[in-house]
């Protein structure tokens, strides 16, 4: 054997050496309690805390008895984005390690402007940790860990992006926008105002038997087809609003409340609940509206597709709703005679 292979038969060992010692190293380092970032599957999680140190708010999510999870104990939450949340808690992994001349950086902005996570199960905190902004290449997450000596690049196998977006903390994004959610075999009456046609108003009482719709408009029970009333009290299992309008100011939504009357308002009790109002004001035409003109080319007074409406008598919060979800519940007292 020559000198040459000599030479390089060490020098093939040493990469090898040195290439097992660095992967036992990194081995050991990613098995650390500091990047078990992810929570077991079948860990019961009940209370999420974030706080944002950038936007100086937070969001408190809490899972009830019933397993309904709410936001900051004032409303549902939305059970899709919820879930998102859960999945990222569940399944966050380690890509790598930030590289130790860029920790003060990471570890600055996580500090200064990242969202602090705490996952509850019982009465035991069992995760704390920041989540901060993406990876230049927006496939992954910097995340440290309370407590841990340097930050990390986690992600989801398999997902391609980064997290920050599921770790949000406003309110209003985490609200549910289900008003009624209502089994009709649950509902003990739905009452309809026609403010301007109280002729046309009406309330449907869920007896046992068969449902009662009582109206001035209808003079015999004999005339009613309670088909359409049954499949009336079927459209309550999933309303929701749209949205909030994002133009319109406090002074603005005072101006709707006491200075416009609502065109229509319903109201539904359910069985073991309070009584759900609505209140439907007119929407007046914009720019942007999608149909500005009638059938005979007359511009219209205001919005057809779409109203403003008030829960509850919640004078400083304005929903947004659209006639495509809510339109099939404003019918009028006619509209179940018999054809």
């Amino acid at each position: 054997m020559n000198k040459k292979t000599i030479i390089s038969i060490v020098l093939l060992l040493g990469v090898l050496a040195t290439y097992f010692l660095l992967k036992r190293d990194t081995s050991s380092t990613l098995s650390s309690e500091e990047t078990n970032f992810a929570v077991s599957e079948n860990t019961n999680i009940d209370k999420i805390f974030m706080r944002s140190r950038y936007q100086n708010t937070s969001a408190l999510l809490t899972k009830t008895k019933d397993g309904i999870w709410r936001i900051n104990d004032k409303y549902d939450a939305d059970g899709a984005k919820v879930d998102i949340l859960l999945t990222a808690i569940r399944q966050l992994s380690v890509k790598f390690p930030v590289s130790e001349n860029a920790w003060d950086m990471v570890i600055k902005n996580l500090s200064t402007t990242g969202t602090k996570v705490e996952v509850h199960s019982g009465n035991n905190i069992i995760k704390t940790y920041y989540v901060g902004g993406p990876t230049p290449d927006h496939q992954g997450t910097y995340v440290w860990m309370d407590g841990a000596k340097r930050p990390y690049v986690v992600h989801i196998e398999g997902f391609s992006g980064y997290l920050t977006p599921r770790f949000f903390v406003n309110e209003r994004d985490w609200r549910s926008k289900m008003i009624y959610t209502y089994q009709s075999e649950d509902i003990e009456y739905v009452k309809v105002d026609w403010v301007e046609d109280p002729q046309q108003s009406f309330v449907i009482r869920n007896q046992k038997n068969s449902p009662i719709l009582e109206s001035e408009a209808i003079k015999s029970a004999n005339s009613l087809n309670e088909n359409k009333i049954r499949s009336f009290l079927n459209y309550f299992e999933r309303l929701a609003y749209e949205g909030f309008p994002i133009d319109l100011n406090a002074k603005d939504i005072d101006s709707i409340y006491n200075k416009t009357q609502p065109f229509f308002v319903l109201t539904v009790k359910a069985k073991g609940k309070d009584e759900q109002t609505l209140k439907f004001h007119r929407k007046g035409l914009k720019r942007d509206s999608y149909q500005q003109l009638d059938i005979e080319g007359v511009k219209m007074p205001y919005e057809i597709d779409a109203y403003y409406a008030f829960l509850n008598n919640n004078t400083g919060e304005l929903l947004q709703v659209q006639d495509f979800v809510f339109g099939k519940v404003m019918k009028k007292a006619e509209d179940f005679k018999l054809d």
